[in-house]
C-alpha cells in the first residue's frame, strides 16, 4: 500500500505488531503486547510521499528536483573532525555546496538516472554534475560505467544529490571513507527530509502509530521525527519475519530489500493538524548515496468495540423500464459494514409514484420521519420486518406488483428503510436508503404485412460473413392475462435466435398464451429454440439489379439536392451526390420513378403516397422504388409508398434520422411503409405508443412494413412480360392450423 497524494490509504488487512519496553514520557518508547493495528483511513493524515514522484504521484523523469524530499544537511561522525566538502548538483553547471547545518534556503533531492532496469552511474567524466575530476586513482574512477543500484520501480524514482547518486571525493577533500579499508563508520551522514513535513488530523491516537517505508537505502539508515530518533525494524513480507528494534538500520538496495518499520514510541508525533518533521539519515560510503521509497504507510492503533454495526438499505428492481400492466419485483437489502452482527432492527420497504419531471429523492439520509412521510407522493409501505443483520448483505423477501395504468414518464420507486442503523444511532431514527425507480416507458411495436421477415442474407457481390448470427429480437408485455407484441403475418427465417416476434400473425389482437410457441407457427426453427434456421449466408434475389436492367443507366438524367417530383417526372433519375425527397402524392396513372444513388443517401422528409385515380390495366398502377446506399426518413413522415433498397456500403434505412435522442414524445408517430424493404441494417426508431386500454390499442405497432400486391402487379408489369416465374423445386411443409 503506498501514499501517492497527500493523504494515507486505508487497507482491509491488518498488522500484528508486538512490542515489548517500558512506558515512560518524553520519547521512551511504549509498552504494549500483540496489540492489532490498523491502517489509518484515508485522509488522517496528509504529506507522506514516495520519492521522485509529482503532486499527483506519478513518476517523475531523471535529473529533476523532488518536489517533497530535500537533501537538508551533511555531516561526518563525531570521530572524523574534518569538514565535508559535499555538493549536489542543480542542473546544468550549478554545483551547490551541501551545508553542515539546516539552511533556510532547502536543497531538492535529485531524481537518478535509470538504465536497463538498474539505477545509478559510476563516473568521473561528469565533473560538472559529481564535482570529481577526471582520472583521480580511486575506486570511483576505476569503476567507470557500472550502475551500482540493481532495480527499479514504476511508482517511484531513486533520488539523491545529482543524477547519477555519485559522492563527491576530490583530492584535498577526499571523503573519510576513501580510504584503505572503506570503514563504514567514518562514513559522511546526509539527512534526507520531507521538505512540508506531515500532519494528522483530529482523532488519530498518534502514540500508537508507526511509519512503515518501503525502501532500499545505499547504505544505514536512521529515521528521526521531530529530531528524535525512533527504533525501527526491518520487516520481510510480514510483521512476524522482522529483526529487533535497532537506531540504525541497513535494508539493502536490492529488489527484495526488507520494510522499514518505526517503533510505536510516546511522545513523539505532534496531533491534531500540527507539522511533523520526518528526517532519513543516510550513512554512505564514498562511492554512492540513494533512497528510494516505494510504499509509504501510517499505522494506528484501534480498539475493536465489543458490539458494532452500521446499515445501509438498499433496494434493486427486475426491471427499469415498464409499461401498464407489467409486474415488477423489488428486491430490498441490508448490507451490515460494522463489526459484528447487530441487535434485533425494524425495516421497511416503502412504494411511492413521482409524476413526470420530478426528482427522485437523493442520497442516503438519516431522519425521524417514518418513510411514508419521507417519500410521500403516494407512498405505501410495502413490505416490513425485524431482524437480526450479520455482517455483510442481507437480501430480504421479494415484493411483486403489477404497474398501473399510468401516463408515460411517471416513476414507480422503492425505498428501504431501518432502525436503528447502528449501535450508536438514535432508536426512533431511521436510515431512508436511496430510492430506485422504474420508468413507465413505451415498447413500440412492429408489424410486417404481406409477406415474410429474413435476416441474415446478403446482396450479391457482398462480402460473405462466417459464423452469421443475425437474429430477431423484440419484446413483448402481458396485461390482463394476454400477451401483446411484434409480429410477423408470414414466416420467420434468421441464423440466430427468434426472441419475443411473432409468426403467422400470432400476435394480432394479443394472445392468451404466454409461451412463444404458441404464437410463432410460421417461424423457421430448430428447436427447442426458435430461429437458427441456417448458419450460411444466402444471396438475395437481386432486384435492384433487375430493375435497373430495364432503363439505360448511362443516358438517365441526374438530379441533385432537392428533388420535386412532378406528375411530368417518370423513369429512372440518377442522384448526383445526396438528394432529399419532400412530400408527393401520385395522382398521375402510369407515373413510376425510380431513384438510383448507389454512392449517396436519399432522405425522404414528407409522406409519399398513391393518390386516388382510376386504373383500368395494371400498366396505370404508380410506383416509386428508391435505390440507394442510405435511406433516411425524418420524424415528420407517416406514410411512405416506396420501394427501400438500401444495397451500397452503409446499407442502412433509418426510420427516425433527424432525431438524437429518442423518447416517448420524440419521433412517436406511426410510420406505414408499403412496398418491399431491403438493407443490410433497419433501424426502426419510430416510438408510438402501445399503451392502450383495449386489445387493439395494445397491438398498435409503431411501424408498419407492408408488402402490398400493386407491387408484384407493377413488376410484372415493368418486365414487359419477358419474365417468367418458373417452378424449379417444391418442399412439403406441415399444414398451418
Amino acid at each position: 500500500m503506498s501514499s501517492s497524494l497527500m493523504k494515507l490509504f486505508r487497507s482491509t488487512g491488518f498488522f500484528v505488531i508486538a512490542t515489548l519496553a517500558t512506558s515512560l514520557m518524553g520519547g521512551v518508547l511504549l509498552q504494549a503486547q500483540s496489540t492489532r493495528y490498523d491502517l489509518i483511513d484515508t485522509g488522517e493524515v496528509a504529506g507522506l510521499y514516495r520519492t521522485g514522484v509529482n503532486d499527483s504521484g506519478q513518476k517523475l523523469g531523471q535529473d529533476q528536483d523532488d518536489p517533497h524530499w530535500i537533501i537538508d544537511r551533511v555531516y561526518r561522525p563525531p570521530a572524523w573532525k574534518n569538514p565535508t566538502c559535499q555538493s549536489a548538483h542543480r542542473g546544468g553547471t550549478s554545483l551547490v555546496a551541501i551545508p553542515l547545518t539546516s539552511s533556510p534556503t532547502p536543497i531538492p533531492a535529485r531524481t537518478i538516472l535509470e538504465r536497463g532496469g538498474q539505477a545509478g552511474l559510476i563516473t568521473t567524466r561528469d565533473k560538472a554534475v559529481t564535482g570529481n575530476a577526471t582520472g583521480i586513482d580511486d575506486g570511483v574512477s576505476e569503476s567507470n560505467g557500472i550502475l551500482p543500484w540493481k532495480f527499479n520501480v514504476p511508482n517511484a524514482r531513486w533520488i539523491g544529490q545529482n543524477l547519477y547518486g555519485q559522492n563527491t571525493t576530490v583530492r584535498g577533500c577526499r571523503d573519510p571513507t576513501d580510504t584503505p579499508g572503506r570503514i563504514m563508520a567514518n562514513a559522511n551522514i546526509y539527512v534526507f527530509k520531507l521538505k512540508d513535513g506531515f500532519t494528522f488530523s483530529d482523532g488519530v491516537d498518534i502514540n500508537s502509530v508507526s511509519l512503515k517505508l518501503g525502501a532500499a537505502v545505499d547504505n544505514r539508515i536512521e529515521v528521526k521525527i521531530n529530531g528524535t530518533t525512533v527504533p525501527a525494524r526491518l520487516v520481510y513480507g510480514t510483521s512476524s519475519n522482522s529483526t529487533q528494534y535497532r537506531n540504525v538500520n541497513e535494508p539493502g538496495f536490492t529488489r527484495g530489500s526488507p520494510s522499514i518499520e518505526t517503533r510505536p514510541t510516546e511522545g513523539i508525533f505532534r496531533p491534531n493538524g500540527q507539522r511533523n518533521e520526518l528526517e532519513l539519515h543516510i550513512q554512505s560510503t564514498y562511492s554512492h548515496t540513494g533512497l528510494l521509497i516505494k510504499e509509504i504507510e501510517a499505522l494506528a492503533s484501534r480498539p475493536t468495540p465489543t458490539a458494532n454495526f452500521n446499515i445501509t438499505p438498499s433496494v434493486s428492481l427486475s426491471k427499469t423500464i415498464v409499461q401498464p400492466g407489467e409486474q415488477v419485483s423489488a428486491m430490498p437489502s441490508l448490507n451490515n459494514t460494522g463489526t459484528s452482527n447487530s441487535t434485533a432492527v425494524s425495516w421497511q420497504l416503502t412504494r411511492f409514484i413521482l409524476p413526470r419531471g420530478s426528482s427522485i429523492p437523493a442520497g442516503v439520509v438519516q431522519s425521524s420521519q417514518d418513510p411514508t412521510i419521507r417519500f410521500g407522493n403516494r407512498s405505501a409501505l410495502t413490505a416490513q420486518g425485524s431482524i437480526a443483520v450479520p455482517r455483510g448483505t442481507l437480501p430480504l423477501a421479494d415484493s411483486q406488483g403489477a404497474i398501473e395504468d399510468l401516463p408515460a414518464g411517471t416513476r414507480i420507486c422503492y425505498a428501504t428503510s431501518v432502525r436503528p442503523y447502528s449501535d450508536s444511532s438514535p432508536a426512533n431514527e431511521w436510515r431512508h436508503g436511496q430510492a430506485v425507480c422504474a420508468v413507465i416507458g413505451t415498447k413500440p411495436l412492429v408489424q410486417i404485412h404481406g409477406g415474410d421477415l429474413r435476416v441474415g442474407g446478403q446482396f450479391k457481390g457482398a462480402a460473405a460473413i462466417s459464423d452469421l448470427t443475425s437474429r430477431v429480437n423484440t419484446s413483448s408485455v402481458t396485461r390482463d392475462g394476454k400477451t401483446f407484441g411484434s409480429w410477423v403475418e408470414y414466416g420467420i427465417q434468421a441464423p440466430g435466435a427468434v426472441i419475443g416476434t411473432a409468426s403467422g400473425s400470432g400476435l394480432s389482437n394479443g394472445s392468451v398464451e404466454a409461451s412463444q410457441q404458441a404464437w410463432s407457427k410460421l417461424t423457421f426453427a430448430n428447436t427447442p429454440e426458435f430461429g437458427k434456421f441456417s448458419s450460411s449466408q444466402r444471396t438475395l434475389p437481386d432486384t435492384a439489379e433487375g430493375l435497373l436492367s430495364l432503363y439505360n443507366i448511362s443516358a438517365a438524367p441526374q438530379v441533385t439536392g432537392n428533388v420535386q417530383l412532378t406528375p411530368t417526372i417518370s423513369g429512372l433519375r440518377m442522384a448526383n451526390g445526396d438528394i432529399t425527397v419532400p412530400a408527393y402524392n401520385f395522382t398521375s396513372p402510369g407515373q413510376s420513378v425510380v431513384i438510383y444513388a448507389p454512392d449517396s443517401t436519399v432522405t425522404i422528409t414528407g409522406n409519399v403516397t398513391y393518390g386516388s385515380m382510376t386504373l383500368r390495366s395494371i400498366q396505370d398502377i404508380p410506383q416509386l422504388v428508391i435505390i440507394a446506399n442510405q435511406i433516411k426518413i425524418n420524424s415528420s413522415v407517416t406514410q411512405l409508398d416506396s420501394w427501400l433498397i438500401a444495397n451500397g456500403e452503409s446499407g442502412r434505412i433509418d426510420t427516425c434520422s433527424d432525431v438524437a435522442q429518442l423518447s416517448t414524445t420524440v419521433c412517436n408517430r406511426q410510420l406505414t411503409i408499403n412496398g418491399p424493404v431491403a438493407a443490410k441494417q433497419l433501424l426502426l426508431k419510430r416510438t408510438a405508443s402501445s399503451n392502450e386500454s383495449t386489445d387493439a390499442g395494445r397491438s398498435t405497432p409503431a411501424e408498419i412494413l407492408n408488402l402490398r400486391p400493386d407491387a408484384y402487379l407493377w413488376a410484372k408489369h415493368a418486365y414487359n412480360n419477358t419474365k417468367r416465374a418458373i417452378t424449379t423445386s417444391t418442399v412439403e411443409l406441415p399444414p398451418r392450423f
